[in-house]
């Protein structure tokens, strides 16, 4: 059976707006102004940084971002990338970010065992009470 639209993915929407329309306006946040062009290359700035950081196809990435233009270039570049993004509430009180930083099967940011163990031990390092960071010491 032959598909009767064309299959299309959503981190190649950027680069597909910015074909057909690289001067238009594409996104305004605060002072800031991205045409799609400029929206497009910040996509793939994003796509090339997080692939350096090891994420990879398939790859579960949190973002714990307010809101900012850079929310989109990571959402897009993620797509682009092949990784799942995993939004994490922005107004989860420190035990809350506990409780999902400290799940095993939780992704968090960048990709692979070991990144994620990393990242796990920073993440409880820099949410640790000053009591528990004396006590470690």
């Amino acid at each position: 059976m032959t598909d009767w639209y064309p299959k299309r993915r959503f981190g190649d929407l950027p680069g597909e707006m910015a074909l057909k329309f690289p001067q238009r306006e594409a996104l305004v946040f605060e002072q800031q102004r991205y045409t799609f062009a400029e929206l497009d290359r910040e996509v793939d700035r994003a796509a090339k940084a997080l692939m350096a950081l090891g994420v990879e196809t398939g790859d579960h990435v949190s973002l714990w971002l307010n809101n900012r233009a850079e929310w989109l270039f990571l959402m897009f570049g993620l797509a682009k990338v092949g990784a799942v993004q995993v939004p994490v509430n922005t107004r989860f009180r420190t035990k809350d970010l506990k409780y999902v930083v400290f799940i095993e099967e939780f992704p968090m940011t960048a990709s692979g065992k070991i990144r994620k163990v990393e990242l796990r031990a920073e993440a409880k390092r820099r949410l640790a009470s000053p009591d528990e960071l004396a006590a470690a010491q």
